[in-house]
């Protein structure tokens, strides 16, 4: 699948930064360490991020010699600090954490000297008042693998200062609490813990160092940490590292941040393979609804394409296909019960036995326009007993019951004590 079948136009874009420094300018084997897994952290991130299942645009990779201080600093300002409309943006760094004499945390660049870690250093609190006042960016997400991590969790200097800039969000705040919008921090350690880094091996037989957060960042990624619908939303994330880091016992992972009560529907990524599956066997199921051709069956099949497979997969061509075909057959049975309607109009047999039924089915019926392009949305929308009742229209206008059998199947909506029941919500 795209990126365009499985994100919807308000989860894009969705833009990164990547960060993953193995090898130091100055590393001098004690002060110093080259690494051995923070450039693979970066490189296997950035592929998976650029898939469908994750949709991201990589705004900057930086690898080794390329991710000097200055290059760091222009990608954060790129991301962050440039006024681009970003639904997620997400900045990762893999590589050392060095704390100074004053506690400051630095992410060490490339050219980082560990004497003067001010000079050629991302000093964390720069990086958060950036990170914390970033401009029409809905979601930001801050990712550390690397040693002290933590202290951009705590509830110390470098965070209670910027989040009283989330906190001038006013009364939005309410709301960005309820539509998973924040900002979010997610370290590898605690604010006094190293991260560590092992060999692992991953599901194809390879076998290479990633530091232990980030190997469980991108299991998790692969569909480990996916829900019952296949989406790893953010709070999925922190679940299953947490989880898998707490067996291990190396280290901590830390999650913080403002507005983070509705992270469970932020989606980072889904899960490619088990979606595909679920996707192709509800395609043929609506396919098989569709081929009946009757008005009960067709309404079901809209039912199960719109709630199900456009919620997950806005706009998989296979299923565009199908909507449009939902729209024709719509498009004949709404004309001709509409013109039923009108020669029964007058007919006691009818109209008088059903009075309130009809009522309902014109209310339904004539605002809708055949060639709208919404009427498969409305008809989407309608409430079981809303339903149930216009596919009795529709079967009597094709033949399949006869008038007789209609106004007798309409009787429950003649009682005014259940029509209450034509108004209830869809279940």
């Amino acid at each position: 699948m795209s990126i365009e079948s499985i994100w919807s136009e308000e989860e894009l874009p969705r833009r990164a930064v990547i960060v993953g420094i193995s090898e130091y300018k100055h590393a001098d084997g004690k002060k110093l360490i080259n690494l051995q897994g923070a450039a693979n952290d970066a490189r296997e991130l950035s592929d998976k991020l650029q898939k469908s299942d994750c949709g991201f645009e990589i705004l900057h990779l930086l690898v080794d010699e390329d991710a000097t201080c200055a290059a760091i600093r222009k990608a954060i300002s790129d991301l962050f600090w440039e006024g681009d409309k970003s639904y997620l943006s997400l900045f990762y760094f893999s590589g050392h954490g060095i704390v100074d004499s004053y506690g400051n945390l630095f992410l060490a660049a490339h050219d980082l000297n560990p004497d003067e870690p001010f000079v050629a250093g991302i000093n964390q609190d720069e990086l958060q008042h950036v990170f914390f006042k970033a401009q029409n960016k809905d979601n930001c997400l801050l990712i550390l693998d690397c040693c002290y991590s933590g202290i951009a969790t705590k509830d110390g200097k470098s965070l209670d200062d910027y989040m009283k800039v989330v906190e001038t969000y006013g009364n939005e705040l309410e709301e960005k609490l309820m539509t998973g919008k924040g900002k979010i921090i997610f370290s590898s350690s605690g604010k006094n813990e190293k991260s560590r880094e092992v060999l692992c091996r991953h599901p194809d037989g390879d076998s290479h160092h990633h530091g232990i957060f980030t190997f469980h960042l991108l299991r998790a990624l692969d569909g480990e940490a996916q829900d019952e619908k296949n989406n790893i939303t953010l709070a999925d994330l922190n679940r299953y590292i947490d989880a898998q880091i707490s067996k291990i016992g190396t280290q901590r992972p830390e999650f913080k941040g403002a507005g983070i009560s509705g992270m469970a529907n932020v989606r980072i990524a889904v899960a490619s393979e088990a979606l595909r599956e679920w996707y192709a066997a509800k395609i043929e199921e609506i396919k098989r609804y569709l081929d009946e051709n009757k008005p009960l069956s067709l309404l079901d099949g809209i039912t199960l394409l719109h709630d199900d497979v456009f919620a997950r997969v806005p706009r998989a061509p296979e299923a565009l296909i199908l909507k449009d075909q939902c729209q024709g057959m719509l498009k004949g049975y709404i004309k001709e019960a509409k013109g039923w309607l009108r020669r029964n109009r007058t007919e006691p047999a009818i109209r008088g036995k059903m009075a309130l039924a009809y009522q309902r089915l014109e209310t339904l019926l004539y605002p809708l326009e055949e060639e709208d392009a919404a009427i498969f949305e409305e008809i989407a929308k309608l409430n079981r007993d809303d339903s149930g009742l216009l596919s009795l229209l529709f079967e009597v206008c094709k033949g399949d019951m006869s008038p007789k059998a209609f106004v007798g199947s309409c009787q429950e909506y003649n009682n005014p004590s259940n029509t209450a029941g034509t108004a209830s919500a869809k279940k």
